[in-house]
Formats: C-alpha cells, sequence, structure tokens
C-alpha cells in the first residue's frame, strides 16, 4: 500500500497525470516552428531518410501496426490476465490519445512540401503510392 504523499501516490492521482500529461503536450507543441525545421528534426529526418530502400516497407508495416494496433493490443492483454478494469481505461485513454494527437496535428500542421528551400522531393517506388515522396537536402 502507498502512504499518503509519498510520490508514487501522488503520480497515482488522476489531476496529477492529467496536469503533467498537458504540461508534456504544451511543452512539445511549443517546440514546433511554423517557418523552419530545428536542427535536431533535420538531423533525425537525414538519419532516417538516409537508410536503405529496403527499410522502408518494414518501418511502414511497424509505424501502421504501431498507431493502429496498440491500444486494442494492450487493452486485450489486459483483459486475458483478468484486469477488465484495465483494459477499459486502455481503451478509453488510447482512443482519447489518438484523438487529440488529431487535434493537435492540425493545429500544428507545417505546411504542404515543407519549408526548408534545402529539402527536395524524392519520389517513393511505384509500391509506395501511398506516400507521395520524401525529402533529402539538396
Amino acid at each position: 500500500m502507498r502512504r499518503p504523499g509519498s510520490f508514487p501516490a501522488v503520480l497515482a492521482d488522476p489531476r496529477v497525470q492529467l496536469g503533467v500529461g498537458m504540461a508534456a503536450l504544451l511543452a512539445t507543441a511549443s517546440a514546433v516552428h511554423r517557418d523552419r525545421v530545428g536542427p535536431w528534426e533535420a538531423g533525425a529526418f537525414r538519419a532516417v531518410n538516409g537508410l536503405p530502400d529496403s527499410w522502408r516497407l518494414p518501418a511502414w508495416v511497424v509505424m501502421q501496426l504501431g498507431a493502429f494496433g496498440a491500444v486494442p493490443v494492450a487493452a486485450a492483454t489486459a483483459w486475458l490476465a483478468g484486469d477488465g478494469e484495465l483494459a477499459g481505461r486502455f481503451i478509453v485513454g488510447g482512443t482519447g490519445s489518438w484523438a487529440l494527437s488529431k487535434v493537435v496535428k492540425e493545429i500544428e500542421r507545417h505546411p504542404a512540401g515543407g519549408t526548408d528551400p534545402r529539402l527536395r522531393r524524392r519520389p517513393f517506388p511505384a509500391r509506395y503510392r501511398g506516400r507521395r515522396g520524401a525529402r533529402t537536402r539538396r
């Protein structure tokens, strides 16, 4: 049992969790600039964009499964472990997080094509028609 006022007990309070989550969301949103790409973001992009083309399909599959499948898999795992309440919390919290991410994405959307003139379009092979292209340095 947790002692009242202990650090784990404080973190278990849903109001504290909401406050910490909102602070993290606002901190990361404030780092977004509509008119430029930050150096860390550009460096991470170049590192990923420099990977061999053979990594593209596996990476895309992992990203899609992570976005689409994480919530139901976590909820099913909790339910199978006999914790229906946790499963419900996963469904509600995960779906809410997903919906909030869509709202934040619309608010913080960069203009189509990006804003860095040093980036150029690199077309994807025909089998990747779901995406129009990637950006690479000139």
